[in-house]
């Protein structure tokens, strides 16, 4: 536990040494792209992310949540912007071990070329202006509801023929509290020094963010909220709500509080497909500036797991040495025309759905592979006998049983 004070204690002391002054520098930072919200999903819940930090996008947000991981995933998302500007990120992220993660991002921005000015006002040749920022991170999980994570950022800004480059780090806390789906998340960005333009220095904009999520209705709805403050901003409160549809389809709602500003909503959707391609889409309206567009996909590569073909057999757990506490509550409710089979989750695991027609035939299994949600839907049978049904969860290569057998009895 002691680690975990002094990583706190590591990210409040930036907070109490410079969030205490934002206004007097107020709208100074330089290289804007550090602050960019480059993620089509988390534009749609006005970037309330912290304590969610779920997905690829931790990278950009609080690099401590990359260990919830589930899969390899590349994530390519594209910003139309105002004045013709564009901004282009491509995120990936893949899990090495059961308690660790790592995050590689690269953002670019481009602008139409401006047109330069002399002196006197006279028009000379046009000059670009562009900026880039490149991410490293690592996540770790300490213990079963404590992760930390840490990542490096080279960015850089060219305008004309000045060139401003420099380093900066991220620090992030993300955990699981005792309340069943309420997570928590810190993070620290941009910590770093001035960056120079010719003869000036400017500060980069440091950033405090906190955070929570709340998952609700079985985890199809979430609930979530951030403080941000950065060092040349006042304080600002996001909120957002993303609902799941049968994991497949998402709609996404946000908004931005401030003491300037009420609503600053922002609009969004995704939808999966085959599990495999995630598309995401946001808008947003920046009040009189005009209506900002931004488009995700997200593919997803399944990491080296068994192939457990059990069709017509019973199956044959394989235990390792320490079976872990996998043990949950498996429910069945009885619809007009399938049955609904439902259980508790299970962090970083996969399941299996078993089934056989009473106590002295085989077990097939539904599903052709592992699947992340947890529930399935079946259709009623309707020939006499006991159905008799029986989940289990794959972790790190090890498939257990999770629960008693559940019973659906036809006459």
């Amino acid at each position: 536990m002691k680690y975990i004070y002094y990583f706190l204690i590591l990210l409040l002391i930036p907070v109490l040494t410079w969030g205490q002054n934002s206004s007097v520098g107020a709208g100074s930072a330089s290289n804007l792209l550090l602050r960019f919200p480059a993620s089509a999903r988390v534009s749609g819940i006005s970037e309330a992310y912290t304590g969610l930090a779920n997905d690829e996008n931790a990278m950009l947000y609080n690099p401590a949540g990359l260990p919830n991981l589930n899969n390899t995933v590349i994530s390519l998302n594209h910003a139309e912007w105002l004045e013709d500007i564009r901004i282009d990120n491509i995120i990936y992220g893949q899990k090495l071990t059961y308690n660790m993660a790592i995050g590689f991002s690269i953002t670019h921005m481009w602008m139409p070329s401006i047109q330069g000015k002399d002196q006197y006002g006279q028009a000379t040749e046009d000059f670009d202006v562009s900026s880039s920022v490149v991410q490293l991170g690592l996540g770790y999980k300490i213990q079963r509801a404590f992760y930390l994570g840490i990542a490096a950022k080279y960015f850089q800004d060219k305008l004309a023929e000045y060139d401003a480059t420099g380093f900066a780090f991220d620090l992030g806390l993300f955990m699981h509290t005792a309340i069943r789906n309420l997570t928590l998340g810190l993070s620290v960005q941009n910590l770093g020094d001035k960056v120079r333009y010719d003869k000036l220095s400017q500060e980069i904009p440091l950033i405090f963010r906190g955070g929570f999520a709340y998952q609700i209705m079985n985890r199809q709805l979430t609930l979530s909220a951030d403080i941000v403050k950065s060092s040349d901003t006042e304080l600002n409160l996001y909120t957002g709500i993303e609902y799941n549809f049968q994991q497949s389809f998402f709609l996404r709602l946000g908004n931005q509080y401030s003491s300037a500003r009420s609503l600053y909503p922002s609009y969004g959707f995704g939808f999966i497909l085959k599990q495999r391609l995630v598309t995401n889409y946001t808008f947003g309206s920046l009040e009189d500036l005009g209506m900002t567009h931004k488009v995700g996909f997200t593919f997803k590569f399944n990491n080296p797991v068994k192939s457990y073909n059990y069709s017509g057999q019973k199956p044959k757990y394989s235990y390792a040495a320490k079976t872990p506490n996998v043990q949950r509550k498996v429910f069945m409710s009885a619809l007009e025309n399938e049955l609904l089979l439902s259980w508790q989750t299970i962090e970083n695991a996969e399941y299996n759905i078993y089934v056989k027609l009473d106590s002295k035939n085989k077990w097939c299994k539904i599903n052709k592979t592992p699947q992340k949600s947890a529930f399935e839907r079946i259709k009623k049978p309707t020939k006499s006998g006991k159905y008799i049904f029986k989940v289990t969860c794959i972790l790190n290569n090890q498939e257990y049983p999770i629960s008693e057998e559940v019973i659906f009895d036809v006459k």
